[in-house]
C-alpha cells in the first residue's frame, strides 16, 4: 500500500498526534519504516498514541541511541505497555541501554499488571530512614532538583513504610531531632496491586492529596497522585 502524502515524515513531525492515528492504516512494515526515520522527540509523542504492539516492534529494531532516548523520556506506563509485549531476552537487551534509575523504575512497574496502582504511581518521592536527624534531611531536600511535595515519608532500613511527617513539621523541627520523634503512624496506604477503581474510591483522599503505594511486604514503592 502506497503511503499517503499526509503520512510523510514532515507531517508526522509537525502533527504527531494526528499522524499517530493515521499510522494505524499502514501495514506494520510501512509504519516501522516511517518511524525509523523520525527523530526521537517525534517518536516519543507518537508512541504514546499508537498501539503498544507497534511501539514494542520499534524498540526492538531502532538504533541503541534512539531506543535509549525514547525510553528515558516515555511515561513509565507507556514504556511498560510496550516492554510487556517483548520476550524476556529482548526486554533485558533494551533495558540494558538505559540508566539504572530508569531500569529500576521500569522493573518495579513491570512486576504488576496493567491498570494497577503500580503502573501510574509517581516514583519521584521524598523518603528517609527513621534514624536520620533533621539537619541531614534538610541538606538532602535542598539538593533535590524536583518538587518535594507536602509530606516526607519515613521508612525502615529495608524500605518498609513506618511513618509520615508534614514538610512544615520537618522544616520547623530541631536540627538534632530525628524523624522518628516527629513522624505520624499508622500511615494510610495503597497496595501496588489495587485496581484504579479501588484507588479512586479510597476514603483517605478526603484528607490527603497523595497516598503512598506499597508492595505486599509494606515496602514503599511510590506515590499515588490520582486526585
Amino acid at each position: 500500500m502506497k503511503m499517503d502524502w499526509l503520512l510523510s515524515l514532515e507531517f508526522l513531525k509537525n502533527h504527531p498526534v494526528e499522524g499517530s492515528r493515521a499510522l494505524e492504516s499502514l501495514t506494520a512494515e510501512e509504519a516501522l519504516a516511517l518511524l525509523d526515520q523520525a527523530d526521537a522527540a517525534t517518536a516519543i509523542t507518537v508512541l504514546q498514541n499508537v498501539n503498544p504492539g507497534l511501539g514494542s516492534a520499534c524498540l526492538g529494531v531502532w538504533s541503541n541511541d534512539k531506543t535509549r532516548a525514547v525510553l528515558e523520556s516515555l511515561p513509565l506506563e507507556s514504556a511498560a505497555r510496550m516492554l510487556r509485549l517483548m520476550n524476556v531476552e529482548d526486554q533485558d537487551r533494551v533495558l540494558a541501554l538505559v540508566p539504572q534509575g530508569v531500569v529500576r523504575s521500569l522493573r518495579i512497574v513491570l512486576r504488576y499488571a496493567e491498570g494497577t496502582a503500580a503502573t501510574w504511581m509517581d516514583l519521584e518521592w521524598s523518603f528517609f530512614t527513621e534514624d536520620l536527624r533533621m539537619g541531614q534531611v534538610w541538606k538532602i531536600l535542598r539538593r533535590r532538583d524536583k518538587p518535594i511535595g507536602p509530606y516526607v515519608y519515613v521508612v525502615e532500613r529495608n524500605g518498609g513504610l513506618v511513618g509520615v511527617a508534614g514538610l512544615g513539621e520537618v522544616l520547623r523541627a530541631q536540627p538534632r531531632a530525628n524523624l522518628q520523634s516527629i513522624m505520624h503512624r499508622p500511615v494510610e496506604r495503597i497496595s501496588a496491586k489495587d485496581r484504579r477503581t479501588t484507588v479512586v474510591n479510597h476514603a483517605a483522599w478526603r484528607r490527603f492529596p497523595t497516598l503512598p503505594v506499597v508492595d505486599d511486604e509494606g515496602v514503599l514503592l511510590g506515590l499515588s497522585l490520582i486526585h
